[in-house]
């Protein structure tokens, strides 16, 4: 769903539930959630994609140029010296983070505490804009 699918389809949840309330009461609601959706952020879903995509291009390129020169199709944050790993989330001692590139996707490892208790391939495409632009910078640094 895009943001106005979920903004009517919480619209339409809301009147349901509060069916039977006072019209003033319903129509204070539905523009309480109009109000709310204006503070979010517009950039167009079609926009961010793009960007996802030009952010991964750069990737790939710089990974391919390490190939190119050493033959390694990876590369750890720790090879990279990375004061941290890109985090894809967080909560309490659990943790999911980005330690190793390749060309098409991160090895995502998740912890509990300091202990690794899963390791994932993820592609590209399926991480987050930021998480995405934490990655490029570090293998910027690549050298």
């Amino acid at each position: 769903m895009n943001k106005a699918e979920v903004q009517g389809q919480i619209q339409q949840d809301l009147l349901t539930f509060l069916d039977g309330q006072p019209e003033e009461m319903l129509t204070e609601v539905c523009n309480i959630v109009v109000r709310n959706f204006k503070n979010l952020d517009n950039t167009p879903d079609e926009v961010i994609a793009a960007a996802k995509q030009n952010v991964i291009r750069d990737i790939q390129e710089i990974l391919e140029h390490m190939e190119d020169q050493t033959g390694e199709d990876c590369i750890t944050t720790a090879e990279l010296e990375a004061p941290s790993s890109p985090c894809l989330a967080a909560d309490g001692d659990y943790s999911r983070l980005a330690e190793t590139f390749y060309k098409d996707g991160a090895d995502v490892v998740s912890y509990i505490g300091s202990t690794e208790t899963k390791s994932e391939f993820i592609k590209y495409e399926e991480l987050d804009y930021e998480v995405l632009v934490q990655i490029k910078e570090l293998v910027s640094n690549w050298s």
